[in-house]
């Protein structure tokens, strides 16, 4: 009998930790403001909402909207971008080879590996762009063109806008 209530009670606690872990674990997650890093700059403006629950965006599109601002800058908002429950950090680094803008989505992790996914909405600008040039952007989740999310080319105006769904 008491070996069974030393099991319980470990089983009970276990259960405590794990349920405190995911409760925790999808609060609304800081974006990365720090100084550029290994050649990379932060992308202006970043933004990142909390995890969104099931019934608000788990089954919804992924979706990549941009849309011209002031400044010649360009937002561009990646919508329900999936990432780990567990993240403590969501951040961007980007590269600007003339006109040439790869953006990696990055995620730190938590301590605490759980087993399931959220979706989270990015916003970020680029720029300043020059009226009627022409621009590429590439969205990655690492280094490599194998790890892109979505690529656009576009003539920067005053009105330009567009939007890529991911199914």
């Amino acid at each position: 009998m008491k070996r069974f209530f030393v099991k319980s009670r470990f089983f009970n606690a276990f259960l405590a930790a794990s349920v405190l872990c995911l409760a925790t674990a999808c609060e609304d997650v800081t974006g990365y403001e720090d100084s550029p890093v290994d050649g990379y700059v932060v992308p202006k403006n970043f933004s990142v909402s909390g995890c969104k629950s099931t019934t608000r965006g788990l089954f919804e599109d992924e979706t990549i909207e941009y849309k011209a601002r002031e400044n010649g800058l360009l937002r561009i908002t990646h919508n329900n971008a999936v990432f780990e429950c567990s993240v403590v950090r969501i951040y961007a680094e980007m590269t600007v080879n003339g006109h040439t803008y790869i953006i990696e989505e990055k995620a730190q992790e938590g301590p605490i590996s759980v087993n399931c996914v959220c979706p989270y909405d990015l916003g970020y600008d680029i720029g300043p762009l020059t009226e009627g040039e022409e621009y590429s952007v590439s969205i990655r989740r690492g280094k490599s063109e194998e790890s892109e999310v979505a690529k656009f080319i576009f003539t920067y105006s005053p009105t330009v806008k567009g939007q890529i769904s991911r199914k």
